[in-house]
């Protein structure tokens, strides 16, 4: 059951005589009342946030006399308005309308927080709630404050490398950005005079986007980073950059480094290929028979060499138990040759003189 509009209007007639904004005009007090360090939440553009208001006593409050009051601290916006237990919109700023929304089943338990959706980045400022009870009369019973800030979240940073120079792009963020460059074989940052950044803002969504340009030729760099910084979302968004093979000048010539890791595998691949082809030989070979054919040669050789040791230590023999006519030693031949061919053997002894 709605609140009826008479009793509206002098339930808001009361909210002003006891220093509530209405129509974004705000009594004096109540705002002063907020420490001057309150929590500060932070939130994502086009998310939700719920800005905390508890009551710390946790009572119960009958909902038909609850009246909780949202706005900003210099009073200028009205955020959200709950009478006797109704939602009233009448003096809601258009920034908030259907953004907004209170908790009803955790009213009467003293959760008074306030659900703010598809964040926007005005919603950044600090807002007052006040709570009162009563029907005729209004009690404050309860403030509470709290500090707001959004971020919008930037889109990966993007690496693009061309002739000299490296190119480090990323967009759509909020608020304005730190770029940095980092040489990861020191964990150093680079020097800001290696680069050239450009921060450019969108005036339509107030958006950030940034770009750093970075000489690469006249460095001796092989793994860098470049760092996009929201400091309100406390995110640090990189991407890396690695120079596989570096090209340094030495005695007026260029001369190319090339990684061990590029080395190791260069060295696998001509092994692989190498046994690869022995293998196929291997085969081809076997299937013409001439891995047979060579066996068969191996065992006549041996053989004959087997025969023709027992045949000379047997003319030796011979020629030390008889002498020659003219005193000459006796001779042998050289030992048997035996060459082989790819279908056929052929074996021939050279003549012995005894």
């Amino acid at each position: 059951m709605g609140v009826p509009k008479s009793r509206s209007r002098l339930l808001l007639l009361l909210l002003w005589l006891t220093g509530v904004a209405v129509n974004g005009i705000i009594g004096e007090g109540w705002a002063a009342n907020c420490p001057k360090s309150v929590p500060e939440l932070v939130g994502v553009l086009g998310t939700s946030v719920n800005l905390t208001c508890m009551n710390p006593k946790h009572k119960s409050f009958p909902l038909e006399t609850l009246t909780v009051y949202w706005q900003d601290k210099e009073g200028k916006v009205i955020v959200h308005t709950l009478i006797l237990g109704q939602d009233n919109f009448t003096h809601q700023s258009h920034r908030y309308r259907n953004r907004t929304r209170l908790f009803k089943d955790r009213l009467k338990d003293g959760d008074f927080s306030l659900q703010i959706s598809n964040l926007t980045l005005t919603d950044t400022m600090d807002y007052v709630c006040v709570v009162m009870q009563g029907d005729s009369t209004l009690e404050r019973i309860h403030l509470d404050c709290a500090s707001l800030k959004i971020g919008a979240q930037f889109s990966s940073p993007v690496l693009t490398e061309s002739g000299d120079f490296l190119n480090c792009s990323s967009s759509n963020g909020h608020p304005e950005p730190k770029l940095y460059w980092i040489n990861n074989e020191n964990a150093s940052t680079l020097d800001p005079s290696l680069s050239t950044t450009v921060v450019t803002q969108n005036q339509e969504t107030q958006l950030y986007s940034v770009s750093s340009l970075l000489r690469i030729n006249t460095t001796t760099l092989r793994n860098i980073s470049c760092h996009v910084e929201n400091t309100v979302l406390m995110e640090n968004l990189t991407s890396y950059f690695v120079r596989m093979v570096d090209t340094i000048k030495s005695n007026g010539t260029n001369e190319k480094l090339t990684t061990g890791a590029a080395k190791a595998t260069a060295w696998v691949l001509s092994t692989t290929v190498i046994l690869l082809v022995l293998v196929v030989v291997t085969i081809l070979l076997c299937r013409k028979g001439i891995c047979g054919a060579y066996r068969v040669v191996n065992q006549v050789d041996r053989e004959l060499q087997q025969k023709t040791v027992e045949d000379q230590r047997t003319s030796l023999n011979e020629a030390g138990a008889s002498e020659v006519n003219d005193g000459t030693p006796v001779e042998t031949g050289p030992l048997p040759k035996v060459e082989c061919g790819s279908k056929a053997t052929s074996i021939s002894l050279l003549s012995q003189h005894h």
